[in-house]
């Protein structure tokens, strides 16, 4: 409501007693709602200034809920690199809140959708806000050693009870971030199918993936947008855009039939192949892609 907060108030909220007692007294669902609130509401960077100016990203950005969880990473995994970006939390929200309305300004395509679509903003501020643990991972079930969850997502999921979907595609954007950038800045070298492939692990939302690294590296060199616009312009180009949708031009039952072969595991891996070949080859059809398969069969087999 752009309401200004009493200074006493704010002034206590800083406390690290208060801090502390955040964690015990505040059930996650209660943060998760109200941080929804900020952020799909009008003015989420503000809201973020207000919470890392109190000191509280640590404790509303908290990488779980559950204390049997916490508790047996701290004591059984090396938490050190996670501990590591809380402390460097706060500086990072800096340059976020410095840089993001230049960044709006710059971008009318990007300001329109953060301003048309509220679960974009909600998840493009997450990701960016995220983005220092990148990769990094925790033991998500004490029980089963092996399986680990991406912090990001833990954040988002556990820790404030955000939902499903949004805590998976905001994970994957942050932790796929070298691999994206890497393959913008490489876009003049790269096949087509890598493009695709890479577009495709976003399940339709690459535009999300798009803006939060562009805004990761246009923190600190203004100069990658051309980069991005030739990226954003190739996708268009190639007609990329929705190629989550792709399909096999063959499924595997009449593919079977026109090789005259047993269903068995070597259509798995034949799949596969088809999709990066449909990638790079567009516009080709049936014939073209049996001429394909036949060649590669010895392989596989």
């Amino acid at each position: 409501f752009n309401f200004s907060i009493d200074e006493e108030t704010y002034e206590a909220m800083k406390d690290q007693e208060i801090n502390q007692a955040f964690e015990v007294k505040i059930s996650r669902e209660r943060v998760g709602v109200e941080l929804q609130k900020i952020l799909t509401g009008p003015n989420p960077l503000r809201g973020l200034h207000l919470i890392q100016g109190a000191s509280l990203e640590n404790v509303i950005f908290y990488w779980h809920n559950d204390l049997a969880v916490i508790d047996y990473n701290n004591k059984h995994t090396d938490m050190s690199d996670v501990e590591l970006v809380y402390k460097q939390l706060s500086s990072h929200i800096d340059v976020v809140l410095h840089n993001i309305p230049k960044l709006l300004q710059a971008l009318p395509h990007l300001k329109e959708k953060y301003d048309s679509d509220a679960v974009f903003k909600q998840n493009f501020i997450l990701g960016v806000t995220l983005a220092p643990f990148s990769t990094l991972s925790i033991i998500s079930n004490p029980k089963k050693m092996h399986n680990r969850l991406s912090v990001t997502e833990s954040i988002i999921k556990e820790g404030l009870k955000f939902g499903k979907n949004d805590a998976e595609i905001v994970a994957k954007c942050v932790d796929t971030k070298d691999q994206f950038q890497e393959t913008v800045k490489n876009i003049d070298h790269v096949k087509r199918s890598q493009v695709g492939t890479l577009l495709r692990s976003y399940y339709g939302d690459w535009q999300l993936a798009h803006y939060i690294n562009l805004s990761l590296e246009y923190f600190y060199d203004s100069n990658v947008l051309g980069r991005y616009e030739k990226f954003y312009t190739y996708v268009v180009k190639q007609d990329l855009e929705n190629c989550h949708t792709l399909k096999p031009l063959v499924d595997g039952k009449k593919l079977s039939k026109l090789l005259q072969m047993k269903p068995g595991p070597w259509m798995g891996k034949v799949n596969n192949q088809l999709l990066l070949w449909q990638l790079d080859n567009p516009g080709k059809g049936e014939e073209e892609l049996l001429e394909f398969v036949k060649r590669i069969l010895p392989d596989i087999m």
